[in-house]
């Protein structure tokens, strides 16, 4: 039976013969012999299995000191909370668990809230997975098992009975397992500009009436959800009109000493952009920075929200960036 290990992407090459996948996928059937799916059935600690508590004091290691409290009390709300920040926990117990041997690019946190509406470059909304901070090569099985404890653990709070938390986790397996088989002979291009957009491509897996009813209302707010709605949450004009981000410690707190540094950073983050994109970044001007905690799991990581001033005193962007 296999045991998770962290592997190294292969280098870049392009000389390489490829198996179709096809054949691909009998050499995964054959996996199943050193880790049959019946051996992720049931999930026991392992007799040195490290101490919940402690991991999660050493991952607060590095984090600003005066937040993590704060962390800890959001942890603390609910069983989902402590889900969504505990996940180098998960991690840990999972890393004892049996895998096929497959690595592929994994979240590290895929949980259900990590899922939503996004709007993208070309100001459509998405139907996608978010936040990648603990993004690594990995097990498969890895996001899958977060992902559906997850479900679970919601399903619980929102007061469904066994049964119907039963039914929920299999249904998210179900609906995992029928986009494999439908991605796995596609072309790689196809894949690649594959998104599910809400109302105008089909949904990723069939959806109750119930269910579509709540997409057309998400859909909705997040297509009012831009700049301009943040902007009356988070900033205000000064008496002399200009604009200034609203003081609301801890969780937004002004970050003047830090403005030059933060310019900086997206100095350096702009030669990593396609030249158009560069381009467009040097209409904008830095107005006001400010630190702002964010999430669960993220809060006492150094996050920032900077406001940005283009063409004219209305046109305004904001840029958001975090750093451990």
């Amino acid at each position: 039976m296999a045991i998770a290990r962290i592997q190294p992407l292969p280098e870049f090459e392009l000389d390489r013969e490829l198996k179709p996948w096809k054949e691909r996928r009998a050499e995964g059937k054959k996996l199943r012999r050193t880790a049959p799916r019946e051996s992720h059935a049931e999930w026991k600690p392992q007799n040195n299995r490290p101490d919940p508590l402690k991991l999660i004091a050493k991952s607060n290691k590095g984090r600003q000191e005066h937040l993590v409290p704060l962390r800890m009390g959001r942890m603390a709300a609910s069983p989902f909370a402590f889900l969504r920040g505990s996940a180098c926990v998960m991690a840990a117990d999972l890393s004892a668990t049996p895998i096929s041997g497959v690595p592929v690019i994994i979240d590290g946190d895929a949980h259900l809230n990590n899922f939503g509406m996004y709007g993208t470059p070309l100001r459509e909304v998405v139907f996608d997975l978010n936040d990648f901070d603990e993004a690594i090569i990995g097990p498969w099985e890895w996001d899958l098992k977060r992902l559906v404890a997850s479900v679970n653990v919601a399903g619980r709070a929102n007061g469904l009975n066994r049964r119907r938390r039963d039914a929920a986790v299999k249904r998210c397996v179900e609906g995992y397992r029928s986009n494999i088989d439908r991605l796995q002979g596609m072309g790689v291009l196809d894949v690649w500009y594959l998104h599910y957009y809400p109302g105008q491509t089909n949904p990723l897996t069939k959806m109750t009436p119930k269910i579509e009813a709540v997409f057309a209302e998400t859909v909705e707010k997040a297509m009012h959800t831009d700049n301009r709605a943040l902007l009356p949450k988070v900033a205000e004009r000064t008496a002399r009109g200009r604009w200034k981000f609203k003081e609301d410690p801890p969780v937004l707190t002004p970050a003047h000493e830090s403005k030059g540094k933060i310019i900086d950073a997206l100095k350096r983050y702009a030669t990593s952009l396609s030249p158009e994109r560069r381009f467009m970044l040097s209409r904008y001007n830095v107005v006001a920075a400010a630190r702002r905690v964010v999430g669960v799991g993220s809060v006492g990581t150094r996050a920032y929200l900077v406001l940005l001033l283009g063409n004219g005193d209305n046109d305004l962007c904001f840029s958001r960036s975090r750093k451990r």
